[in-house]
């Protein structure tokens, strides 16, 4: 039997942004954290990205640092969502 929050894990809305993103810019951690361990890495690394940069531009410190334990990549775009949260 499947995970009973499968399409939930994988949906995303009409930007292209998953559940994660949403929970990461909401700051809801026991969400972020369910369902990153819930993902499968290889095919959902960039919803990963998407949740650092939303995590940054919302100042969401406790999220941005589970995300980058987890080794999600910032990029140079990260940066720019950092300052725009007022964190840099």
């Amino acid at each position: 039997m499947g995970k009973p929050f499968g399409d939930f894990l994988t949906c995303v809305d009409e930007e292209c942004k998953s559940m994660l993103v949403h929970f990461t810019a909401a700051g809801n951690v026991r969400w972020v954290v369910y369902m990153y361990e819930n993902s499968k890495e290889n095919e959902f690394t960039d919803q990963h990205y998407l949740s650092l940069n939303a995590a940054c531009e919302q100042n969401q410190l406790n999220i941005v640092k589970y995300l980058l334990k987890m080794k999600v990549k910032p990029d140079i775009k990260s940066c720019f969502h950092a300052v725009k949260g007022g964190k840099i």
